[in-house]
This record gives structure tokens, sequence and C-alpha cells, in this order.
């Protein structure tokens, strides 16, 4: 819970981004206030502009405090669900069973949802635990992919991130592992996110919900499984994510998912195919019969469209 402001490090002018990269932040610790939207939790500091001194090194402990918990639970494998009903990327329930065919994860105050089909992945995150005006300084929600499964203490090359920061005027975040920590790299997914939850079948109130459409291409060809992440957050509410207590920066701490194999269609049963194949197979041998018959007798064969065969 927070019951004062964050120190800020957004100047009125700038985005976050060239703000942070303004300062004198290391790359990990601008990527982590981006992640944490434009301050750093545990500081009650109220003065605008860069942190400077003390203040400073109190928002650097909060983050390396943040950074080096270890995840408490290890959540069960989510499974993602084919697509059947299709998904309008407008940051809402475009109606009430828009996402009913995906997998579910659900905590005390933000729910998930996860489906895919050949071309992207889709993540529904809903945050129906808060009462709070959108969209709010700090609401963000991130996805986190380690697309090989191979863990490590650091994002590598194979490690993406996905964010939905709604207060920005270019509310899209994507970052890629470098090996150490993470780098900004141009958006390559679609979102989108409101509060508009009149479809809302966690409930009708006002609340974040955040919607991705992330594409399979990130991925090798045939993937099976992979590593994840999801974490959300609004002011006041804090970070919910899965699995619990998970760190951004270390992909053997995210949780494993598997993809449900799509269905493959049915052939027809041996019965239709019989009849399926036989019907043409009869009137070509009764074709056949009718035009030796017509050369026996001399008798020219007129077509259907009465043209002369």
């Amino acid at each position: 819970m927070r019951n004062c402001k964050l120190l800020r490090i957004q100047s009125t002018d700038d985005s976050v981004e060239d703000t942070l990269k303004k300062s004198k932040l290391s790359l990990g610790d601008r990527i982590a206030a981006i992640d944490r939207k434009d301050g750093f939790s545990g500081s009650c500091m109220t003065r605008r502009g860069f942190a400077k001194g003390a203040a400073l090194a109190i928002g650097l402990a909060s983050l390396a405090y943040v950074s080096s918990k270890i995840p408490k639970v290890y959540a069960d494998i989510i499974t993602f669900q084919p697509l059947s009903n299709p998904v309008t990327i407008d940051g809402k329930w475009t109606n009430g069973s828009e996402w009913t065919d995906g997998y579910e994860e659900t905590s005390p105050a933000c729910n998930w949802r996860f489906k895919y089909d050949s071309n992207s992945l889709y993540v529904l995150s809903d945050f129906f635990g808060v009462n709070e005006s959108y969209p709010g300084d700090y609401d963000a929600s991130w996805v986190y992919f380690d697309t090989l499964g191979n863990g490590g203490s650091a994002p590598d090359t194979d490690d993406y991130a996905f964010g939905i920061l709604p207060s920005l005027q270019n509310s899209l975040t994507m970052l890629q592992g470098t090996g150490s920590d993470w780098s900004v790299v141009k958006p390559n997914f679609n979102g989108a996110s409101s509060d508009d939850a009149s479809n809302d079948p966690y409930g009708p109130n006002p609340h974040p919900i955040y919607e991705f459409q992330i594409p399979m291409s990130i991925f090798p060809a045939n993937v099976k499984s992979a590593n994840m992440r999801v974490a959300t957050e609004a002011p006041f509410q804090g970070w919910y994510d899965w699995p619990q207590y998970s760190d951004r920066l270390t992909p053997s701490s995210w949780g494993n998912v598997e993809f449900a194999p799509v269905p493959v269609p049915e052939f027809p049963s041996l019965g239709i195919l019989t009849v399926a194949l036989g019907i043409p197979l009869y009137l070509m041998r009764r074709r056949k019969a009718v035009r030796q018959i017509h050369r026996k007798t001399n008798r020219p064969l007129s077509s259907a469209n009465g043209e002369v065969s």
C-alpha cells in the first residue's frame, strides 16, 4: 500500500524513457523504473525532477530489495488454449464471451486469461480489485516470455517483455534481454487498455483491463512450452504477479507454460468417403456405356445444354 507520493523522476516536458536516459541511472535501473512506471516504490519524497543524493540512494535500495526477493510460490503450469472466440484488442471485454475460451489464472484482485492461434498469443489482465481513477500514474501491465524455456539468472536475447503503461502517450513498451539486463526495443505487438467493464463477468465497476496480442514468431517453430511471467500494478494496490513474487530480472523464477495442440479436423467416415468417391465413378461408367450405345445406333449424343458431343 502506498500512503504517500512516490519519488518522481519524470519531468513535465520529457517522456519517462527520455527522462531516465538523461539521468545517471544504469540501464538496468532505468528499465526497472519504466517497469515500475515513473517512480521508486518505498520512497515518500514529494519533490519532482531528478532524484539526487540520499533520496536516490533510498530509491535504488528499494529497487534492489524488490529484485532480490525469492519467489515463495511456483504456480502450476499455465496452458494456452487454442482460440475459438475472436479477440478485439480494445482493452475491454468486447462481449461477455470474448475470453471465456481462454485458460484462467486467478488472484485476489487480478485475473488473467490466455489463448493463442497460429499467428498470435492473446493475454487478458483484468484488475477487477481496483477501485481508483484510471489511468493512474502507476497503472501498468507486463507479460514476459523466456521463449526457449532455458531459464537463467538474467534476461537473455531469447527473453522478451511486453508492457502496457496507459498514462504514457506511447503506452506500448517492449524489452529484449541482453544477457545481463533489459534493453528497450521497438514494440512488435498489439495492446490496449481501458476501464470499461460493461461486459466484464468479474464485475461492472470501472477498473483497469489490459489486452495483449503478441506474435507467435518470437518462439521457435512448433513450440510446445516456454517460461512466462505476468505482472500488473495499480496505484495503492502494488503488483500482482504470476508466479507469485517472481523476479522480472530472473527468468528461472518464471512459471512454465504449455501450448495445447490445435485440434485437427476429423476425416470423414469410411462410409461417407465410399459414397463420395463412388458417385463420380458410377456417373463416368454410365456415360461411357451410353456413348457406346449411341455409336452402335449412329445417333448423335446431345449433352444437357443441347450441344453435340
